[in-house]
């Protein structure tokens, strides 16, 4: 299988992209900001946490060690499903129309591939900048005349801080 065409349910690697990032980045939500992970019922949408095991008032950060589905759903609606994907598709994540609050728990209609998760953690780590994934930077031929060479285009997806706060949440 290709790692550029094999696709996956992309499970909790979703959450920080889909529902932490679009928070950050809109400031609605700071690492230590209070949420209250509960069981909650998103228009007849009711995801679980893991064990059904729900922390009431904790902060974002905890939530997100702790991959709390309740708060990722939270975070999502709260965003707004469209403004999360836009900010998903600069990071290198494509989703469908199809795709809703589910997504935030890695649901996705078409899957992801391991190389769409790569650029968008790569982005996290490159403060906030998008680059071309590529493992080879230039391919030369037999007389040693350059026959490809890998483009690096770069493009802001998030701020420098939403990158920092990712990145210590993350750790």
């Amino acid at each position: 299988y290709s790692p550029y065409n094999f696709r996956r349910c992309p499970a909790s690697t979703l959450k920080p992209i889909i529902s932490y990032a679009p928070a950050l980045e809109k400031g609605l939500i700071v690492p230590n900001s209070p949420i209250l992970n509960e069981k909650t019922d998103f228009d007849g949408y009711s995801p679980k946490n893991y064990n059904d095991k729900y922390l009431g008032w904790t902060n974002v950060n905890d939530s997100l060690i702790n991959s709390s589905n309740v708060c990722s759903v939270k975070l999502l609606k709260a965003v707004g499903v469209n403004n999360s994907f836009e900010l998903a598709k600069d990071f290198g994540i494509s989703l469908s129309p199809k795709d809703g609050l589910a997504t935030a728990l890695g649901g996705t209609t078409n899957g992801q591939t391991i190389v769409d998760i790569l650029s968008a953690y790569s982005t996290i780590a490159n403060g906030g900048i998008r680059k071309n994934i590529g493992a080879i930077k230039a391919i030369y031929d037999k007389n040693g005349k350059r026959v490809y060479c890998h483009q690096e285009n770069e493009k802001r997806v998030i701020s420098e801080d939403t990158s920092y706060f990712l990145t210590k949440m993350l750790i």
